[in-house]
C-alpha cells in the first residue's frame, strides 16, 4: 500500500467519526429537549387555565381520585348544576327550566328530601320524608299563600291558607 493512499483513507475515516459524533450529539440533543419540553408541557397542562371564555356542552369537576364531584350540564329543559358526593350521588342540584328554576336536595341516599321551585303561577317549598313522599308544602299559587302537611301514609293531615 501506498502511504498516500493510507494518508487518504485515514482522512476519511476521521472525517466520517467526526461527522458520525456530531450526529450522536445532535440527536441526544434533541431526545433530551424532546423529553424536557414534553415534561413541560405536561406540567402546563397540569397547572390552571386561564381564558376568556370555555365553551362545552358539559362541564365536570374531579376530586384528586378523579371522582365527578360536580356537574354542569345541559338538559331539555335548560342548564343544570349538580353536586355529587364521594360515591357519585347526586346531592344538589339547580335547574333551570322552562317552567322556571328549582333547586333540589338530597340525602345519602340519594332520594330527594327538599325542592324549592318556581313556576309562573308562583314559588314552592317541599319538604320529602326518608321514602321520598312529599310531607310539608308551603307555595304561593296565583297569589294565594298555602300549606299542606301529609301524613306518614301521604293523606293531608292539614292544608290551608
Amino acid at each position: 500500500m501506498q502511504a498516500g493512499n493510507v494518508e487518504a483513507r485515514l482522512a476519511h475515516l476521521e472525517t466520517s467519526l467526526r461527522r458520525t459524533r456530531l450526529a450522536l450529539v445532535s440527536v441526544a440533543l434533541v431526545g433530551i429537549l424532546a423529553l424536557t419540553g414534553g415534561s413541560l408541557l405536561a406540567r402546563a397542562s397540569s397547572d390552571a387555565i386561564t381564558a376568556r371564555a370555555f365553551t362545552a356542552h358539559e362541564f365536570n369537576v374531579i376530586d384528586e381520585r378523579g371522582r365527578v364531584r360536580a356537574s354542569l350540564f345541559l338538559t331539555a329543559d335548560g342548564p343544570a348544576l349538580t353536586l355529587l358526593d364521594e360515591l357519585g350521588r347526586g346531592r344538589a342540584s339547580l335547574f333551570l327550566t322552562a317552567d322556571g328554576p328549582a333547586l333540589a336536595l338530597a340525602d345519602e341516599r340519594g332520594r330527594d328530601r327538599a325542592s324549592l321551585f318556581t313556576t309562573a303561577d308562583g314559588p314552592a317549598l317541599a319538604l320529602y320524608d326518608e321514602r321520598g313522599w312529599d310531607r310539608a308544602s308551603l307555595f304561593v299559587y296565583e297569589g294565594h299563600e298555602g300549606l299542606a302537611l301529609s301524613d306518614a301514609f301521604g293523606r293531608v293531615s292539614f292544608g290551608g291558607p
